[in-house]
């Protein structure tokens, strides 16, 4: 398996630091973990959010490799389980859109989002020439960067706790920015 990074779901009701401590136990290299956020379920009744035991996390495969010798795939006596992040059709971008991605342009979001692809760039996780930013809220990719890795990028930046959502950018808009 390449080592490259993927997607896990971390099911656990420990905080953020704690967890990334954990894992950090783990590593030959700190290099080794991406991103992580809470994941947050939606009511779809209300449209309010209310916090899960799920946690997403970018990591390489050679530390996910490591964990799974130690156990931590399976249930154990540990508040920690980690699983594949399982990416299922509605990940993809739909049929109004187009797969560069969105988040609404106020406040300091141009500025979390270029902070959080910078990091991704600095782990090797995406390349500094392959995104831009845009001020009107638009990440862009360049065309070699697979789909795959778009999904995971927008899947880890979506985090409510930003204060805004990440969403696949609608046809529309994107044309106007083109």
């Amino acid at each position: 398996m390449m080592d490259s990074y993927n997607l896990f779901i971390i099911y656990s009701t420990s905080d953020l630091p704690t967890i990334v401590s954990s894992i950090y136990s783990y590593t030959t290299s700190k290099n080794q973990i991406g991103p992580i956020r809470k994941d947050f379920t939606r009511n779809q009744r209300t449209g309010k959010y209310s916090e899960s035991n799920r946690n997403i996390i970018l990591i390489r495969n050679s530390l996910f490799e490591i964990l799974v010798k130690e156990g931590l795939t399976e249930t154990n006596e540990f508040d920690f389980l980690i699983t594949p992040y399982d990416i299922r059709k509605d990940n993809y971008p739909p049929e109004d859109s187009v797969d560069h991605l969105f988040f609404p342009p106020k406040n300091d979001s141009v500025d979390i989002i270029k902070k959080k692809l910078a990091y991704l760039s600095k782990i090797k996780c995406i390349e500094m020439d392959e995104w831009e930013v845009k001020d009107e809220g638009v990440v862009f990719f360049s065309e070699s960067f697979p789909i795959i890795e778009r999904i995971k990028i927008k899947i880890i930046l979506d985090d409510i706790e930003d204060g805004f959502r990440v969403s696949w950018c609608k046809k529309k808009l994107f044309h106007r920015l083109e």
